[in-house]
């Protein structure tokens, strides 16, 4: 495709990264599927009532527990601390980040804190739930804290406890991990200017082209975004003379991955940015609205798109940084830079990442004209 615009063929650019998983079915459970020793019988009643975070050190070998603490409770060296059922991630960051010296052989938390919004992405693994890119996805969201824990951390079906919560027990915990490598490619074209100056920091424009996989269409996300920036890769490159400054075109791999690949080019790119635009997810038929999603936070950048949008006849939605801004896509891996970055959706969440999106599901007229509104940004 761009070749038939005349434009030199695309820098590759690796996105390699790794994902952890269990290693074995004894990294969750425990040898012979027993928690404990025959003294207490503290069994686990199903394979995956101990659950490694994703953050969790890994034991060396395996790890005796002798005794049984509710935090805030004496801590020793062959203790299990167990904490309490957090209501948020915010709160268990807090308290875990006051353990960092505690002298506990392992820290437990109930597994009904999983069922908090946003907390399953902290016992993501490949291995044991469905989809790989998502179980992925939310593993590079949770796996690193901003401080180091240097004992096993697990959540753990509360059924597994010996009666009477706190108590000597005689239990072997085991944690280990594997480490994949994962290879992406990300795809670069720079669109430069025949007039002004082409040594000028240039405007990044992207979209993502990978998908969940075989089976899954991925029409609207994301070829709807892809096709757009194509578009808008043609009208800049016909009016080169009109440009000031060097344009920069991102196709991202592994965005499906958790931004796996956005966040590596972010880290070689962003300094010789000034602004990005990403189109990811834009062409529902059923969805009148275009969201311009970072405007809380660049409202300068945000406004002069908006502004653009509306020029081409397309709606506005309001403002939702406040669910889709972080993580939502690869502007995010920018944004993280310190760059001003934005992402464009209009899409239908209840399709993304289904077999249901689908070519027949899109307002292939929109896509236009969203290309024709990121052009003229």
């Amino acid at each position: 495709e761009l070749s038939s615009m005349g434009i030199e063929a695309p820098e590759e650019k690796k996105a390699l990264f790794t994902v952890r998983d269990l290693d074995g079915e004894d990294a969750w459970t425990v040898p012979k599927g027993k928690l404990a020793g025959p003294e207490t019988k503290w069994v686990a009643p199903f394979p995956g009532a101990v659950l490694p975070a994703v953050f969790s050190s890994p034991t060396e070998g395996h790890v005796r527990i002798h005794r049984v603490v509710t935090h805030p409770g004496k801590a020793e060296e062959d203790t299990l601390l167990v904490l309490p059922a957090f209501e948020s991630r915010e709160s268990m960051m807090v308290l875990l980040a006051t353990l960092t010296e505690s002298p506990a052989a392992a820290l437990a938390i109930p597994m009904s804190v999983l069922e908090t919004r946003g907390m399953k992405e902290f016992a993501a693994y490949p291995g044991r739930v469905g989809g790989a890119r998502q179980a992925c996805g939310a593993q590079a969201r949770a796996r690193h804290l901003p401080f180091s824990l240097p004992m096993p951390v697990v959540f753990f079906d509360e059924r597994i406890l010996p009666s009477g919560g706190d108590g000597p027990t005689d239990a072997i915990l085991r944690v280990r991990f594997t480490e994949t490598r994962v290879h992406g490619m990300n795809l670069v074209v720079t669109i430069r200017p025949t007039a002004g100056e082409a040594g000028a920091k240039a405007i990044g424009v992207g979209a993502h082209y990978d998908g969940c996989g075989e089976g899954f269409p991925s029409a609207d996300d994301n070829a709807s975004g892809v096709a757009a920036v194509l578009e808008t890769v043609r009208a800049l490159h016909a009016r080169r003379d009109l440009l000031v400054r060097p344009v920069r075109v991102f196709f991202f791999d592994a965005e499906e991955w958790g931004l796996r690949g956005s966040a590596v080019l972010a880290k070689e790119e962003a300094e010789g940015l000034r602004a990005f635009v990403n189109l990811d997810t834009i062409g529902a038929a059923d969805q009148s609205e275009v969201y311009v999603i970072g405007t809380s936070h660049y409202p300068h950048l945000a406004g002069r798109t908006s502004f653009c949008l509306l020029a081409e006849g397309l709606a506005v939605g309001k403002d939702i940084d406040r669910y889709a801004f972080p993580h939502g896509s690869d502007h995010w891996s920018f944004h993280r830079e310190g760059l001003p970055a934005i992402d464009l959706w209009s899409g239908q969440y209840r399709r993304m990442n289904t077999t249901d999106d689908t070519l027949d599901k899109l307002d292939f007229e929109k896509i236009a004209a969203i290309s024709r509104a990121t052009t003229r940004v």
